[in-house]
């Protein structure tokens, strides 16, 4: 039993807006901890806004972290972090476009990192990294005009390793500096299809940052869409990586070429 005690208030008007949130966890396997988060945002007008926050971290290792025969390592402790956000907001009738700025500082990250043997070029296992260290800003808008749909987004991150040892200053394992997306789309009623193209920078699979373990970047191109069968009955597809590109997520790991996905929601109401 894992109990979660929570509290929050919020504060909205036309000038300001503001949230408080208290949080307690009493976990059985690693004791209780007690954290929260603090922000708030100010209305220049009423189409663009700038707010900062601060919050408090704690997540204990899941039960795949934990177990699983992909990678799970029972040694793990929970990770602990202080995370710090500001933001400039502009929004109108046709797009919202937002840039934040963050840095986050943790102990104890857990992160997934590639180990691989000549036997199992697929090893790897879930670790604890002393102190991290992880920065950056992200950029994103999203726009409709008339039944038109266009976008993008954008991360660049510093994810680097501080804990003082033989990896301190290098790149944490599977976290490109830069990442981005951007799409366009249309929609009607019943109907609406989407195409994009998502780009994912350089990285390495572990901390130790060798080149045998550099991960070279790629792009994409996906289509998805939606199909309203009936009031009730939606289908959505997707299809990724249209161009049949040729890449790898981790060292030793090909993935696959094209792949879709398909679905079938039904809504009682």
């Amino acid at each position: 039993m894992s109990p979660v005690l929570f509290l929050g208030y919020v504060l909205a008007n036309d000038k300001f807006d503001a949230q408080a949130n208290l949080r307690y966890d009493d976990n059985s396997q690693y004791g209780d901890e007690t954290t929260y988060n603090l922000g708030g945002a100010l209305h220049i007008n009423p189409n663009l806004r700038i707010g900062a926050s601060y919050a408090k971290g704690f997540r204990a290792p899941s039960f795949n972290d934990l177990y699983s025969p992909f990678g799970g390592n029972a040694e793990l402790t929970p990770e602990a972090s202080d995370n710090y956000e500001a933001f400039i907001e502009y929004d109108t009738t046709i797009q919202s476009t937002r840039l934040t700025g963050y840095h986050n500082k943790v102990d104890d990250l857990i992160s997934y990192v590639s180990n691989p043997t000549p036997s199992n070029p697929y090893a790897g296992a879930s670790e604890n990294v002393n102190e991290a260290e992880i920065k950056g800003i992200t950029l994103t808008s999203d726009w409709i005009i008339d039944d038109y749909l266009f976008g993008a987004s954008y991360d660049h991150q510093q994810a680097k390793d501080s804990s003082g040892g033989s990896n301190d200053g290098n790149f944490l394992a599977i976290r490109p500096e830069h990442k981005g997306l951007i799409y366009a789309g249309y929609r009607l009623s019943s109907f609406d299809i989407r195409a994009e193209y998502e780009y994912v920078g350089d990285y390495y699979s572990n901390t130790v940052n060798a080149e045998s373990q550099f991960v070279d970047h790629y792009g994409l191109f996906n289509i998805s869409g939606n199909y309203q069968l009936t009031d009730n009955l939606t289908m959505t597809a997707r299809l990724d990586n249209i161009t049949n590109e040729k890449y790898i997520t981790l060292p030793g790991y090909d993935t696959d070429g094209i792949n879709y996905f398909t679905s079938l929601t039904y809504n009682w109401y």
